[in-house]
């Protein structure tokens, strides 16, 4: 009897192992394909991509943060919600490490990432429509920080003054 059992349990547990490697994808090959622009976003995949930017691995994080600034770059509406929200996230939780990779970003993609992450302000703060409540969450980061170094500091506070505007903007036009 115990030998059935084990036996049973093994076949569940190949059949359980194949029907997850049929579920599962290599998160690092579909991000190199979106970068090669050989990938059409799949909302469930590019999701799954994104939120990797939050991995423990720097080499593999910095990766994820070049997936991530390439995904905003083809600007596709399916996933700007969630898009806009993981930039935001990231840009809260990882300040320092977004201003020091958006040294090496042109222009250009660091206002996109801020333009996500305005946006995802704008949608939170859509139905109290109150640019106080915004301006003192964005100060609230700028307190946060006090112990970066001052280059840093100035970015941070233009990042903020920049999401500040741009946020203004999606309230006064109602945009969506």
């Amino acid at each position: 009897m115990k030998h059935n059992t084990i036996i049973i349990f093994l076949f569940f547990l190949v059949l359980s192992t194949a029907i997850n490697s049929q579920t599962d994808f290599d998160t690092k090959a579909y991000g190199q394909e979106i970068l090669d622009g050989k990938a059409k976003l799949k909302t469930k995949k590019t999701l799954q991509v994104l939120d990797s930017l939050f991995c423990k691995n720097e080499t593999h994080k910095d990766f994820y943060f070049n997936v991530a600034v390439k995904i905003q770059q083809l600007n596709d509406n399916s996933i700007k919600a969630h898009l806009s929200n993981i930039s935001s996230k990231y840009y809260l939780e990882n300040t320092l490490e977004f201003i020091t990779r958006s040294k090496k970003m042109k222009k250009i993609d660091v206002n996109k990432f801020l333009d996500f992450i305005a946006y995802d302000i704008y949608v939170f703060n859509e139905k109290e429509k109150n640019m106080s409540v915004i301006k003192g969450k964005l100060k609230k980061v700028l307190e946060q920080h006090t112990d970066f170094p001052k280059v840093e500091k100035a970015m941070l506070k233009k990042y903020n003054d920049y999401l500040f505007q741009k946020a203004s903007q999606l309230i006064k036009s109602g945009q969506h």
